[in-house]
């Protein structure tokens, strides 16, 4: 689930859903290839109650009709060799630099650059510098980035999500889609695998469902 701010959401408000990343907390791989095909999707929801639990708070959300979270842009990339080399950087798609990312100054120019932050699912905050240059030019992310791929042990064949969240800070998130179900290279989480394959059923359903939402991260 992904928030626009760190407070507690409340009942009424409407919060986005991202099944990838909560597949990516899972305490073991799941396929979703062959077991449900969300990759780069994003389910619009109302929050309808909310329990408190000890460290956390348990979530209905009921999923809604159509996109009614107009400002989210997101895009969707599988890493190439190159882009998950030791000391590489990521070629960024050109419509999901412009359409996600800060506008870069001096664009027109042909030779820009800026630091964007994004979190990821856990709650982590990454630093990128995304550049535009090269010949041909491309969007790019360099510094931070080999940092990002070691730490979270991507390879050639996994897939990679940006999202722009609605609302006025426009935060920028990342998530994973592990393209190799080897065990090495997945991270494992704190929820049962299927506890997350019912939950994102029921919600590509249209159907209410429970998450959990920790006060520390800013989406799950």
């Amino acid at each position: 689930m992904s928030s626009t701010c760190d407070r507690i959401p409340r009942i009424g408000d409407t919060v986005l859903y991202f099944p990838d990343g909560h597949a990516e907390l899972s305490t073991s791989p799941i396929d979703l290839d062959s077991e449900i095909p969300t990759v780069g999707c994003l389910i619009p929801c109302k929050v309808a109650s909310i329990r408190s639990l000890e460290s956390s708070h348990q979530l209905l959300l009921c999923p809604t009709n159509g996109n009614q979270l107009g400002s989210v842009r997101s895009f969707v990339k599988t890493l190439t060799s190159s882009d998950a080399k030791k000391g590489g950087m990521f070629t960024v798609p050109k419509s999901g630099a412009e359409s996600v990312f800060p506008p870069l100054e001096h664009y027109s120019a042909g030779r820009s650059n800026q630091t964007i932050a994004v979190h990821d699912v856990h709650g982590e905050r990454w630093e990128f510098t995304h550049v535009y240059r090269g010949n041909p030019q491309r969007h790019l992310l360099r510094t931070g980035w080999s940092k990002f791929v070691e730490s979270r042990r991507l390879v050639a064949g996994d897939s990679i999500v940006f999202i722009r969240s609605p609302g006025r800070d426009r935060g920028v998130f990342v998530g994973i889609r592990r393209g190799q179900m080897d065990p090495v290279n997945c991270e494992m989480g704190r929820i049962p695998a299927e506890t997350v394959v019912r939950t994102i059923r029921m919600a590509l359903a249209r159907e209410p469902f429970e998450v959990e939402w920790c006060p520390k991260a800013e989406d799950l």
